[in-house]
């Protein structure tokens, strides 16, 4: 799964890193989660290097249907058991003190997202939208 990062701030910033995440419940409950911080998983690879967030009011807004400033990829397995299954997922970015809740119960997926080996993902770190996306992505 990749999930956007946007800067809702009024001032860029940078990020550089990865992030750390953890499962919950429907109701908000932890859902065991070990992550991996990787520079290399199923999706793909990534190093970590600093990224620059321009703020929404800059660059196009910050709708779920713009264009993030930054993604992160966070990788599961889907076969060994025991699985978990993650209604949502907190996210803390490098240096940030609040943490952002992000839905997994989107169409397809109404109890959440399933994730094998006791909850374990992958974590690359944060990238670009033109390393993630690629032209014309600058």
């Amino acid at each position: 799964m990749a999930l956007g990062i946007w800067n809702r701030g009024s001032h860029p910033c940078k990020l550089r890193g990865w992030v750390t995440v953890q499962f919950l419940n429907p109701n908000g409950g932890l859902v065991p989660t070990h992550w991996v911080q990787t520079t290399g998983n199923f999706s793909g690879s990534a190093q970590p290097v600093a990224v620059s967030l321009p703020p929404c009011a800059s660059s196009g807004g910050c709708a779920s249907d713009s264009t993030p400033a930054a993604y992160v990829s966070i990788a599961g397995d889907d076969v060994i058991n025991p699985c978990v299954t993650a209604a949502s997922v907190r996210v803390l970015t490098p240096g940030a003190s609040t943490a952002v809740v992000v839905n997994l119960r989107v169409d397809g997926f109404a109890d959440g997202q399933v994730f094998c080996s006791d909850g374990k993902v992958w974590v690359l770190p944060i990238v670009s939208t033109y390393s993630a996306l690629g032209p014309p992505f600058a």
